[in-house]
C-alpha cells in the first residue's frame, strides 16, 4: 500500500514538473514575438488591449505549479537561493512602495502597463528560484531561445530581400527606415536576443559547425536590426569567451579585449546619424540624476515625463538611472551589487565562481552581457530579454548553492 502511495505521489510530482516546464517554455518562446496575445480565437498578434499576452499565460502556469508544489511540501532552499530571493525583493519592493505612496496610476497595470510587467518579472524570477529546477529544463529553455532568435533573424533577413512583409513599421536611423526586428517591434530587442543566442553557440553548441551557423545568422540579425546594443553585448560575450581559452596567452587576450573595447566605443561615437541620438540618451541620464536629487525617495513609476525638461523626448535608456529614479537608493544599490557580482566573477577570486560547468559559464556570460546592454537600452523593460535574464539569474544561484553544498 505504501509503495502504491509513493508511486502515485511520484507520478503527480512528474506531472507538476512537466506543466511547470511547459509554462517556462511557453513564456520564453511567446515573449520573443511582440504583441502575441491569447484571445477567444486563439493566439493572435494584435496591439488591441483586452486580451492577455501569451507569455502571461505561461507565467500564470509557472506560478500555479509552484503553489501546488509548495502545498505538497516546500522545497528546501539553500543560502544562495535565499539570497537571490532577497535581492529580487530588495530591488522591487521600493519601486512598488514608492508607486503606491506617490499616488498609483492604474494605467501602469492595464494594457501594456510597464509596472504590471515588472510585477510579472518579479514573480517569475522568484518562482524559478524557489522551484527545484532541473538542468534539462534550463537547457531546453535556452535552446528555445536560440530557435526564436534564429527565427527572428531569418524573418528580418527575408524582409530586407523583399521575401516577406514587415510585421511592424521599420525603425528609423538618421531619417531613413532601415531597421528591422523580425517578429519583435524593437530592433534593440532583436540585437540583444541575437547576442544571447551567440552566447549559447559559443558555450553550449553541440559542435563547431552548428555554432558557426548560429553565429552567422544571428550576426546578420544584429546588423539588420542596426542594434548597437546588440553589437556591444556580442563583443563582450566574445571577449569573455576568449578569457576561458587556456591556449591563448594573456598578452593576446588583453590586446584582443582592448581592440573590442575600441570597436564598442566607435559604434556609439562614429556611426553616422547615431551621435545625436546618443547625446539625447546621455542627457536623459543626467536628467534622471537631477530628478532624483530633487526627489531622494524616488518618483512613481512611469512619471518621468512629468519631471523631465521640455527639450527631452526620451526616458533614460539606462537601468542604473531608471532604478535610481523609481526605486531610490535601495534599488540602485541592488543594481550596483549586480555589477559587482559580475566583476568579482571574472576579475576577483570568488570561489563560488570557480566552476568548470559549461552551463554555468554560459548563464554567467548571458547575465553579464544583459547587464552591460542595460546601460544603453531599456532591456529590463523588455519582456523577452527580462525573462531570459531571470532564467540565468535563478539557475546561476541554483548552481552556486549546489557547489557550496558539495564543499
Amino acid at each position: 500500500m505504501s509503495f502504491w502511495i509513493r508511486t502515485r505521489h511520484r507520478r503527480k510530482g512528474c506531472r507538476i514538473d512537466q506543466i511547470f516546464s511547459f509554462g517556462l517554455y511557453l513564456t520564453l518562446a511567446s515573449a520573443c514575438v511582440s504583441d502575441l496575445r491569447l484571445t477567444s480565437t486563439g493566439p493572435v498578434i494584435t496591439k488591441q488591449g483586452g486580451s492577455i499576452f501569451l507569455f502571461e499565460f505561461g507565467v500564470a502556469l509557472v506560478l500555479v505549479m509552484l503553489i501546488i508544489k509548495l502545498m505538497s511540501g516546500a522545497p528546501r532552499l539553500d543560502h544562495s537561493r535565499k539570497s537571490a530571493l532577497g535581492w529580487l525583493a530588495l530591488f522591487y519592493f521600493p519601486i512598488f512602495c514608492i508607486f503606491f505612496l506617490r499616488g498609483p496610476d492604474i494605467r501602469q497595470f492595464i494594457g501594456g502597463g510597464q509596472l504590471r510587467l515588472q510585477l510579472e518579472f518579479w514573480l517569475f524570477g522568484s518562482a524559478l528560484i524557489i522551484y527545484p529546477l532541473k538542468e534539462k529544463t534550463v537547457r531546453i529553455g535556452l535552446f528555445i531561445i536560440v530557435i526564436m532568435a534564429l527565427a527572428n533573424s531569418l524573418y528580418a533577413l527575408a524582409i530586407t530581400h523583399n521575401m516577406a512583409e514587415p510585421m511592424y513599421a521599420p525603425a528609423w536611423r538618421g531619417g531613413v527606415e532601415t531597421r528591422y526586428a523580425g517578429f519583435l517591434e524593437n530592433p534593440a530587442s532583436l540585437g540583444v536576443l541575437s547576442a544571447v543566442a551567440i552566447c549559447w553557440a559559443l558555450w553550449l553548441a553541440p559542435n563547431w559547425f552548428v555554432g558557426i551557423i548560429i553565429c552567422i545568422v544571428c550576426g546578420f540579425g544584429i546588423i539588420i536590426a542596426d542594434s548597437r546594443t546588440g553589437m556591444v553585448a556580442t563583443l563582450l560575450i566574445v571577449a569573455l569567451r576568449t578569457r576561458t581559452l587556456p591556449q591563448i596567452s594573456w598578452r593576446i587576450r588583453i590586446t584582443f579585449i582592448m581592440f573590442l573595447m575600441i570597436i564598442a566605443v566607435s559604434i556609439f561615437l562614429f556611426i553616422p546619424n547615431a551621435t545625436l541620438e546618443s547625446n539625447v540618451r546621455i542627457a536623459s541620464i543626467y536628467e534622471a540624476v537631477r530628478i532624483w536629487l530633487a526627489n531622494p525617495l524616488g518618483i512613481a513609476w512611469g512619471t518621468f515625463s512629468q519631471f523631465r525638461s521640455t527639450y527631452l523626448t526620451v526616458s533614460p535608456h539606462n537601468w542604473p538611472a531608471v532604478s535610481l529614479i523609481y526605486g531610490g537608493l535601495v534599488s540602485f544599490f541592488v543594481v550596483i551589487s549586480a555589477h559587482v557580482f559580475c566583476v568579482r566573477a571574472y576579475l576577483g577570486k570568488s570561489k563560488a565562481m570557480d566552476q568548470d560547468n559549461m552551463l554555468f559559464q554560459c548563464l554567467l556570460c548571458m547575465f553579464t552581457s544583459i547587464i552591460a546592454a542595460s546601460w544603453f537600452e531599456q532591456v529590463f523593460q523588455t519582456a523577452n530579454i527580462m525573462f531570459i535574464f531571470m532564467v540565468a539569474f535563478a539557475y546561476l544561484f541554483h548552481l552556486i548553492g549546489q557547489q557550496n553544498c558539495q564543499r
